[in-house]
């Protein structure tokens, strides 16, 4: 039997989600760093660990960004995300069938993903990249 759980397919979903609540594209690295905020949520002054207690969850970011690179790609070549290139760097967004199949996910956990990430993407909106990794890290 495969498990699903942290596979490019979990991290997919998340993204999709993350992306869909969020009305700005996101770096790569933002996305890292929010979808695991929005994860370890309780650690961070909101909701709870979706994702579980983990002592050793800071060491996951690197794990994570790997992760995230691979399903990022994926979903750029199934149409649910778009990349776009700026001057400031590269950044994705959820496309039209990104957002469609991200309302179509309705379990329990992709629920309270949805609401964590709501209230984390607006609670952060002002921070740079670094104040989330810092934030992460300290």
């Amino acid at each position: 039997m495969t498990n699903i759980f942290n596979s490019t397919f979990e991290n997919s979903l998340r993204i999709i989600i993350l992306l869909s609540n969020s009305t700005t594209e996101m770096r790569q690295e933002r996305i890292v760093y929010l979808d695991f905020i929005t994860c370890y949520s309780h650690d961070f002054g909101f909701s709870e660990n979706i994702n579980g207690n983990n002592s050793s969850k800071k060491a996951e970011i690197t794990l994570r960004r790997a992760k995230i690179k691979k399903a990022l790609h994926e979903l750029v070549v199934d149409g649910f995300v778009k990349p776009i290139d700026k001057e400031s760097g590269h950044f994705f967004e959820v496309t039209s069938e990104g957002k469609q199949f991200s309302e179509q996910l309705s379990s329990t956990y992709a629920n309270k993903y949805r609401e964590i990430s709501k209230t984390v993407i607006t609670q952060f909106s002002d921070k740079t990249d670094k104040d989330l990794l810092d934030l992460i890290l300290d």
